[in-house]
């Protein structure tokens, strides 16, 4: 290699490279909460729900209670609160930003946003539990009593999820081929969803993008996906002795 050439072709590659990390780094992390907001303001507006944006402090302890808000040691911040029009809300949607301490915006450290929706749970009689699903890192990090379902009938299911929460076999008694196809029913690629099944909500979260790009498609794949959930609990709760 001569040096002309590594003078006029090289050097000008590494330059671009460097000049374009270093943009990519000082780009304004506001770009993508600002766009995070125009699609789920336009989101809600497509449902026929009310978009409030930006949860107040006091108004979080009144939303349904969760495990992204109960098992962090940093910042929790809760924005782009949506909800149906009905005189007591039934479904809920907001994004949950979770920081590490110490966070500052320029310190360089990974903020990791989830996508939250809450349903009332139409079948209150159904034991609390939670569902994880295996992705190619494994299982949930950092969850204890976790346990598999026997299911002999549906093999792959049975590697697939994980649970916690109520005891094995009142979780078993629930999954009904069609409880199993509504939870394996998730499309889209990369990280899976979270169900928790509470005695007054079913709440369902995913890790999404926070650059905004895809807020809208994750958003409305994982209302379509707890709507499934929803309709197979409320269907298995009417026979549960």
């Amino acid at each position: 290699m001569s040096v002309e050439w590594f003078i006029v072709v090289i050097i000008p590659l590494l330059l671009v490279g460097t000049m374009a990390a270093v943009f990519w780094l000082l780009k304004s992390p506001s770009d993508g909460t600002r766009r995070r907001r125009a699609q789920m303001a336009g989101l809600a507006d497509r449902l026929g729900w009310r978009y409030f944006g930006q949860v107040p402090g006091g108004a979080a302890e009144t939303l349904p209670s969760c495990s992204l808000l109960q098992e962090h040691d940093g910042t929790v911040e809760l924005c782009n609160l949506m909800a149906d029009r009905t005189h007591s809300p039934r479904r809920l949607m907001f994004h949950c930003e979770s920081r590490p301490p110490r966070y500052t915006p320029d310190a360089g450290l990974p903020t990791c946003l989830h996508t939250v929706i809450a349903m009332r749970n139409g079948a209150p009689a159904v034991p609390a539990f939670r569902v994880y699903q295996q992705d190619a890192l494994g299982g949930p990090v950092g969850v204890s009593g976790l346990f598999r379902l026997d299911a002999p009938e549906d093999a792959r299911f049975r590697r697939r999820f994980l649970f916690a929460g109520a005891p094995p076999e009142q979780v078993d008694a629930l999954m009904t081929e069609r409880l199993r196809r509504a939870l394996a029913n998730w499309r889209r690629r990369g990280p899976k969803p979270v169900v928790e099944v509470g005695q007054r909500w079913l709440v369902v979260h995913v890790e999404t993008d926070p650059s905004g790009r895809n807020a809208r498609e994750a958003a409305t794949a994982l209302i379509t996906y707890a709507e499934g959930v929803a309709r197979a609990l409320q269907a298995q709760a009417k026979i549960i002795p």
